[in-house]
C-alpha cells in the first residue's frame, strides 16, 4: 500500500543531532569552515580538509566550469555523511555532491561552502541475487565495475544494462543523480527504469528508505515527518517533453509521483542517495555497438533504406537504431 506520508528515520543517535544543532547555534568566530573541520573530526571521527590544493581537484567537473570550496570531505559510510550533512545543514554552509566528476551538466562544481565526494562509498560491496535478477550496489562504485561484478556473480548470465560512454568513469552515484544513459534508446536505456529501491539522506541528516511504489505523492506533495514535525514537499508538475531528455527533475502533471523517481534525475539537490538495489536482465550474449558518421540527412535516410532491404524489413536482431542529427554531432 502505498502513501505520500513518509516517516523519516534517524541515523545519528538522537543526541548527535542535538550536539550539532547545539555546536551550529554557537559563534566560533574565525573561519566557518574549519571550525566545522574540528568539530567533525572531534565529535564524529570524520576527516575533512581545507587544503587549497586537494580542495581545488574536485572543484570541476567534465562540464569544464569554474568551481571552488573552501573544504573536501570524503564520508565512507552513511553515519558519517549524515553528521556532514547535518552539520552543514546547522550552520547554513552550502554542500555540492560529487561523484566521478564525469558529468557535462556542471552539477558537481561547487560555489562555494564544501563538497562532498561519495568516492569512498564502496561499501557493501556489490551483491547480486540472480534469482530476483536485482543487484545491491554502493553508490561510490565506478559504474564499468559494478557491470562487470554482475557478471562475474552471475557467472556471465546476467548484466546491468545502462552503458553510457563515461561509464569506466562515473560513479553509479553521479549516474542516478543525471538519469544517465547509453546506447539503448527509449526509457529502459536510462538508470531511472532500473532502480528498485534507495537509500536517500535528506539535508537535515534523516533517511528515506523506499522501495518503488511505497511513496507517491498525493495532490501534488509528499508529507515528511520528522518525529517533531510534519512538513510538506512539493512535487513538480509541468509537463515533460516527450523525448529523450535530461530536463531536470522528474515531475508529474497529475500530483503523483513515485519518490524513487522524484529523486532518480535530480542532480543531487534534495539530497544524497548513499545505496540502491538495481534490476539486471538476463545477458544477451554477443552483440556490436557501430556509429556511423554520415555528411548529410539523405544519406542517414539511404543508410536506413539499406538496411531496410538488407534485413528483409525484419529488424527484430537490432536492439535499437538510434538517430544523432546535425545538432548533437556539432557538440559531439
Amino acid at each position: 500500500m502505498s502513501s505520500h506520508h513518509i516517516q523519516l528515520k534517524p541515523i545519528l543517535e538522537i543526541e548527535g543531532y542535538r550536539d550539532i544543532d547545539r555546536w551550529g547555534a554557537t559563534d566560533h568566530g574565525g573561519s566557518r569552515t574549519a571550525s566545522v573541520a574540528d568539530f567533525l573530526r572531534s565529535r564524529f571521527g570524520v576527516s575533512m580538509t581545507t587544503d587549497p590544493d586537494i580542495v581545488a581537484g574536485f572543484a570541476a567537473d567534465s562540464s569544464h566550469l569554474h568551481g571552488h570550496a573552501e573544504g573536501l570531505v570524503r564520508p565512507r559510510n552513511e553515519r558519517e555523511c549524515a553528521a556532514v550533512l547535518r552539520t552543514c545543514y546547522a550552520t547554513g554552509i552550502p554542500v555540492t555532491i560529487s561523484g566521478g566528476k564525469s558529468n557535462l551538466t556542471g552539477s558537481a562544481t561547487p560555489d562555494g561552502g564544501i563538497i562532498l565526494s561519495t568516492a569512498r562509498m564502496l561499501s557493501p560491496a556489490p551483491q547480486t541475487d540472480a534469482v530476483s535478477r536485482t543487484v545491491l550496489a554502493p553508490v561510490g562504485i565506478l559504474l564499468e565495475d559494478l557491470r562487470i561484478a554482475v557478471k562475474k556473480q552471475t557467472a556471465s548470465t546476467r548484466c546491468f544494462p545502462v552503458d553510457p560512454t563515461s561509464r569506466a568513469d562515473a560513479s553509479l552515484g553521479g549516474c542516478l543523480a543525471c538519469n544517465a544513459s547509453g546506447f539503448t534508446a527509449g526509457e529502459t536505456g536510462a538508470m531511472r527504469a532500473w532502480v528498485r529501491d534507495l537509500r536517500f539522506l535528506l539535508p537535515n541528516g534523516y533517511l528515506v528508505q523506499a522501495k518503488r511504489g511505497d511513496y507517491i505523492s498525493e495532490d501534488g506533495k509528499f508529507t515528511l515527518d520528522t518525529g517533531s514535525a510534519m512538513i510538506d514537499w512539493p512535487v513538480m508538475t509541468y509537463r515533460r517533453p516527450s523525448i529523450k531528455n535530461a530536463s531536470g527533475p522528474f515531475s508529474a502533471p497529475d500530483g503523483r509521483l513515485d519518490f524513487v523517481d522524484l529523486v532518480i534525475g535530480s542532480e543531487g539537490i534534495f539530497g544524497l542517495v548513499t545505496a540502491c538495489t538495481l534490476g539486471v536482465i538476463d545477458n544477451p550474449g554477443n552483440s556490436l555497438d557501430v556509429f556511423f558518421s554520415l555528411p548529410s540527412e539523405s544519406d542517414a535516410l539511404r543508410l536506413m533504406e539499406a538496411a531496410r532491404t538488407h534485413f528483409q524489413n525484419d529488424f527484430s536482431g537490432l536492439t535499437a537504431c538510434e538517430y544523432f542529427g546535425v545538432h548533437c554531432r556539432q557538440y559531439m
